[in-house]
């Protein structure tokens, strides 16, 4: 027996932690202090204690084996995303999941369509993995982190909408034809679009007849609904710092999911400012915050055999 419940867990979080160029001397570095807020990252996950994990924006090798060697009952979802050319970054994606769900197949796809900074220094795409989770059948994770507009155009610029709804499109087609792999999927990831911003590409999310978990509960009106707030210190000097606070972070269920599970709990985490710097000052493991949502089965069998 393997499984005494059907119910289990998710967390999402773009971490932040580009770094184009050295770390003493960055050349493009949107958020600052990403050393101190990767290693305070584990801590915060293993608090939450998800059984999957999603992750966009870190790029570093040596970040993403800190993290992995800080998370041991967890594995990583192999992601194949090398940069091709000596000046690129990876695709910042990573997908973990508790050892007990055995990784059965990952996949990662660059973007076709993407800004043109965004492609000349970069990977930015989409990460699969299916994972056997015994009682809850196999599960489809597609991780992913979608277009802001690179530096030259505005997160809700026409163009920049369009491609967006190209890589989106790109998503459901890998979703399409990795289908008869998994039971189930979901899409989790920074969108860059959400109710209160661009939200032509998240409705086209909808459309695809997608579960937005965070929906899916009540919230109470002292609750954090956003995801991304110009107010963080870590924000206040970036390059987004203009743009109202969104929720632009996601975990999206497919339609038999949705069918099959129900959404216990689906909230906003990782606001709290526990990183301490060397200055006195205490800021949050990201320039975004976090998602963790709970599934249960609908109809849950008791045990697996």
């Amino acid at each position: 027996m393997r499984f005494k419940s059907a119910t289990w867990s998710i967390a999402q979080l773009n971490v932040g932690a580009l770094i184009y160029g050295s770390v003493n001397h960055p050349l493009w570095q949107p958020a600052p202090y990403p050393e101190e807020r990767v290693k305070a990252l584990a801590p915060a996950l293993l608090k939450l204690d998800p059984d999957v994990i999603v992750l966009e924006e870190l790029h570093r090798p040596r970040h993403r084996q800190a993290v992995k060697a800080a998370l041991p009952g967890y594995q990583a979802v192999p992601v194949g995303d090398e940069a091709s050319y000596p000046w690129q970054v990876n695709s910042g994606l990573m997908i973990l999941c508790k050892r007990h769900w055995p990784i059965v197949h990952s996949h990662f796809e660059k973007f076709r369509d993407q800004a043109v900074d965004e492609d000349f220094f970069g990977q930015k795409g989409v990460l699969l993995a299916i994972v056997d989770a015994g009682v809850l059948g196999r599960v489809g994770v597609l991780g992913f982190h979608a277009t802001v507009g690179g530096i030259f155009k505005e997160q809700n610029a026409p163009k920049t909408e369009r491609q967006r709804a190209r890589q989106i499109e790109q998503i459901f087609s890998l979703a399409g034809r990795k289908l008869p792999l998994a039971d189930y999927f979901l899409l989790v990831g920074d969108l860059n679009a959400g109710p209160e911003i661009s939200a032509v590409n998240y409705r086209q999310m909808l459309f695809y007849n997608l579960a937005d978990t965070f929906s899916q509960v009540p919230h109470t009106a002292e609750e954090l609904i956003v995801t991304w707030d110009p107010a963080n210190p870590l924000n206040q000097r970036g390059p987004h710092r203009h743009l109202p606070k969104q929720r632009v972070d996601h975990i999206f269920l497919d339609y038999r999911a949705a069918r099959d599970w129900q959404v216990s709990e689906s909230s906003v985490v990782l606001t709290e400012p526990v990183v301490r710097l060397p200055s006195g000052q205490a800021v949050t493991v990201s320039d975004h915050y976090g998602l963790f949502t709970r599934l249960k089965a609908k109809n849950q069998p008791r045990f697996l055999l």
